[in-house]
């Protein structure tokens, strides 16, 4: 028998209410290739970021405005009460590339490995808490590249709403 491929990953209408304490536990992880979406979500009571997107390698850069230009759409999820002041250096929503991208110079991000082709749109994050620092509503790890973040909600958390860590080709627009 053949086996089948899945092109596209749509979560929706998920509820994750975790309370573990493993290194940087998560409610939805997801890497692919193609199509994935992550939409319509509850996530709450995580020790660590919400939604982890990425750590893989990436893909060819695709043109402005190309109907195949991400491989991940993050959209229309609730993201609250994570954290929980257990770790550090984490996001509701948080992206990031092969540890290969981060050896590279800040701004230097333009390897296809590096890119993560994703869309974060229209996300609800709060009660964010952290142990010392880094309890930000969205977060793109160093040299994560090709993130577009818009029209999110964020509020109450102890550090950012919306943070980029080096990387290239990341937009932030009308997120409040």
């Amino acid at each position: 028998t053949k086996p089948v491929v899945l092109t596209r990953l749509l979560l929706m209408r998920t509820s994750a209410l975790l309370s573990c304490t493993l290194m940087q536990p998560t409610g939805i992880r997801v890497q692919g290739v193609k199509n994935i979406t992550v939409e319509h979500n509850e996530v709450w009571n995580v020790p660590y970021a919400a939604i982890m997107v990425g750590w893989q390698a990436g893909y060819p850069w695709a043109a402005p405005g190309s109907p195949d230009r991400y491989v991940f759409t993050v959209r229309y999820n609730r993201v609250h009460d994570y954290g929980l002041g257990v770790l550090n250096d984490f996001g509701g929503v948080y992206v990031s590339a092969l540890v290969d991208c981060w050896q590279l110079p800040p701004g230097t991000a333009k390897r296809p490995s590096c890119n993560m082709a994703a869309s974060v749109e229209r996300n609800v994050m709060h009660a964010a808490r952290c142990f010392q620092y880094g309890a930000d509503g969205f977060y793109s790890d160093e040299a994560a590249a090709g993130v577009d973040v818009a029209s999110n909600v964020v509020y109450d958390v102890d550090s950012t709403g919306v943070y980029f860590h080096c990387g290239v080709n990341l937009t932030a627009t009308n997120n409040f």
